[in-house]
């Protein structure tokens, strides 16, 4: 069993339960983490081996709450601060009176959220993801780019050196970062980034990376060495002129099946993730065939959607092409025999987009990810956004504690209304709950033509217009 520990406590101070931080050669020590008493409780079970079902159902009886909302608590609880839970072996367990603690919640008409016990101010104590922008620089000439990737061989932004990279993972580590999201541009391209690879699962940390690039034998050799589990290719066809097309690259679909080929024959689960236009959609079920048979587990697709940077309404697939693939998406799950998982849904009559409530995040940038730039800087946004980068911490000379806890990171996450000023959000009631939710400034600019500007998920605008001023 994994209890809690070796590198963090959990105790009960004056003002109440704390998560402390023990010392670790080169590195400074941190603040412990206030935890709410609730947090506490389940982590000190989860601490004692009790399974979530069980403390889900003792805990709505013993505090009148909803099963329903307990279970959010927990399940939330053990996901966030599953990286702390390492500690083998028969040490005494955590050392906090349960039953005690369970007493002092026991308060009539008490409501406990999820969203106010495990995420205090809407947000992860600490980021349970690290999203590395590797580069803007990309070698191929994607028709649909929606990064706006500068073409280019060589990763000629990638100013923070290894060296930093890898104390950057150590710190977010300790605090109980478990994700390593890799994006782009190309990651790959990046001279060093198998290092980077092999050293994030020396650490325990889940790299997820989304290439496009061409993986040779010795690469997937070192990758499949160093633990990688699993990587997630960029592929929105295996016909040859059709990729050639979205691409730009001659031999594309030749050369990207020769990386499938390698990463499977070394045990790595190959992931793929198509875009779907008017190029490449009615080709899909060719596509999948072929993935299928090269040993592909799991492809997801999106439609495309506008962009600030390679946007053309006819890569728009109609209705019909969606309709032919979604009943087709249908069959094929239907279907036994399959060893491949197909992940796509079409609704027509949707009016507006789901995940409207606030206990979900539209983004999750600064809530419960901390983005590096290519630089080291801090940004609250992988796109380009225009006139304002959202800089808001530098990983150069900050820690990622400080960078995670800065004013200027927590002043982003909640913009004044004054900023909204002659917008529909200026006057909304529903104006803090978006701050809940996250906001996507990219979507806010291309919905009201502003950062500080209603979403597509608002459901108090008409979808479609450009503007929503008042």
């Amino acid at each position: 069993m994994k209890r809690l520990g070796p590198d963090v406590t959990l105790e009960l101070g004056e003002s109440g339960p704390l998560l402390r931080y023990l010392p670790q050669p080169g590195l400074a020590d941190l603040p412990p983490l206030p935890l709410h008493p609730l947090l506490a409780l389940v982590l000190a079970r989860l601490d004692r081996g009790e399974a979530t079902e069980a403390i889900t159902a003792d805990l709505a009886i013993r505090l009148s709450a909803p099963s329903e909302g307990m279970k959010e608590i927990v399940d939330d609880a053990r996901l966030c601060f599953k990286a702390h839970f390492k500690n083998e072996g028969p040490a005494s367990f955590v050392d906090l009176d349960t039953g005690a603690l369970s007493d002092r919640l026991a308060v009539p008409g008490a409501v406990f959220r999820s969203r106010d016990v495990v995420f205090p101010r809407d947000r992860a104590l600490f980021p349970l993801t690290l999203q590395w922008l590797v580069t803007r620089y990309c070698n191929r000439r994607c028709i649909y780019c929606f990064a706006g990737a500068v073409p280019g061989v060589q990763a000629k932004d990638a100013e923070i050196s290894t060296e930093r990279v890898c104390e950057i993972l150590r710190q977010a580590a300790r605090l109980g970062t478990y994700n390593f999201f890799l994006t782009g541009g190309e990651p790959l391209l990046r001279d060093d980034v198998y290092d980077v690879l092999a050293y994030a699962l020396s650490l325990g940390l889940w790299p997820e990376v989304i290439s496009k690039q061409f993986i040779p034998g010795e690469a997937a050799t070192r990758l499949a060495e160093a633990g990688l589990k699993q990587i997630f290719l960029s592929i929105d066809s295996l016909d040859p002129a059709t990729a050639r097309r979205m691409t730009g690259v001659t031999h594309y679909a030749r050369e990207i099946r020769r990386t499938i080929e390698r990463l499977v024959e070394r045990g790595i689960v190959v992931n793929v993730k198509s875009v779907l236009t008017s190029e490449n959609i009615d080709g899909i079920p060719a596509t999948v065939a072929e993935l299928e048979a090269l040993g592909v587990g799991w492809v997801g697709m999106d439609v495309y959607s506008r962009n600030l940077e390679r946007h053309s309404d006819d890569l728009m697939p109609s209705g019909e092409q969606l309709l032919r693939l979604r009943d087709w998406t249908e069959t094929f799950r239907a279907e036994s025999g399959h060893g491949i998982e197909v992940s796509f849904s079409y609704d027509p009559d949707r009016e507006s987009p789901a995940g409207l409530g606030p206990d979900c995040f539209v983004c999750n940038n600064g809530f419960t990810s901390i983005l590096l730039m290519p630089d080291g800087r801090v940004s609250r946004c992988d796109k380009r956004l225009p006139g304002n980068e959202f800089i808001v911490g530098d990983l150069k000379t900050q820690s990622v504690h400080e960078a995670w806890s800065s004013p200027a990171m927590l002043e982003s996450l909640k913009p004044p209304r004054s900023l909204y000023q002659g917008m529909l959000c200026e006057q909304c009631l529903q104006f803090d709950t978006c701050h809940e939710r996250g906001r996507c400034y990219y979507d806010a600019y291309l919905t009201s033509g502003t950062l500080f500007g209603p979403q597509s998920n608002c459901p108090y605008i008409e979808h479609g217009r450009g503007s929503v001023a008042c």
